[in-house]
């Protein structure tokens, strides 16, 4: 609590909403005391738990979060600003989602999903940033017939199930259609390009940051 106070941007303005609303402090205490993880996400980022008040922690569809969160990254064309973007959406709506858990008991159905659908929304932006690097530097795969190469990512275990938890890592398989090559005028291999795209899709995920 005293890390998230002189973290605070005006530690006068968060005594003043303890003493205005009687429920912010126990509510901060609860998930303070849930684990360190939470309580540092709380405390590199102060400003959040306004927000979760705001939000009271209700559950948010997929769609929404895909869509939030892609709109965001299509902006950016740099790799670690993408990173720091998946990164910071990824802490906020993690401590939404425990702030629901925690404080409003949501049952652990709903509490799953939505961590699920939260790795769902990460996933697809990072996926739609690689593809979009990926043509910039290799052109846009095709098949024998001049047709685009597409491809899909499935999800195995816990969050092929919709199950995850807050701990858990995510198992995914990405598949293409089918082999032919790139457009460019030194084009490669659809087996060598997908490659490529899954692990520049591993970097943004998975790369240690700043966040």
């Amino acid at each position: 609590l005293e890390r998230f106070v002189s973290a605070s941007r005006s530690p006068l303005a968060l005594g003043a909403l303890f003493d205005r609303d009687r429920d912010a402090l126990p509510s901060l205490l609860q998930i303070l005391s849930a684990g360190q993880s939470l309580s540092d996400l709380l405390i590199r980022d102060p400003e959040c738990y306004d927000l979760l008040r705001l939000t009271d922690g209700q559950p948010v569809a997929r769609e929404l979060l895909v869509a939030e969160l892609c709109t965001e990254v299509d902006l950016l064309n740099d790799d670690l600003a993408v990173m720091a973007a998946l990164r910071r959406f990824k802490h906020r709506e993690t401590l939404r989602i425990a702030y629901g858990d925690i404080i409003r008991r949501q049952n652990i159905e709903t509490v799953t999903r939505q961590i699920s659908f939260l790795a769902d929304a990460i996933c697809e932006a990072a996926l739609r940033h690689a593809t979009k690097r990926c043509e910039a530097k290799r052109g846009v795969p095709r098949l024998a017939n001049g047709e685009r190469t597409r491809c899909v990512i499935l999800a195995l275990g816990k969050l092929g199930g919709l199950e995850l938890n807050y701990s858990s890592d995510i198992d995914l398989i990405v598949l293409y259609e089918g082999e032919g090559q790139s457009d460019e005028p030194h084009g490669v291999p659809n087996h060598e390009y997908f490659e490529r795209l899954a692990k520049d899709l591993t970097k943004l995920l998975t790369e240690p940051t700043d966040l």
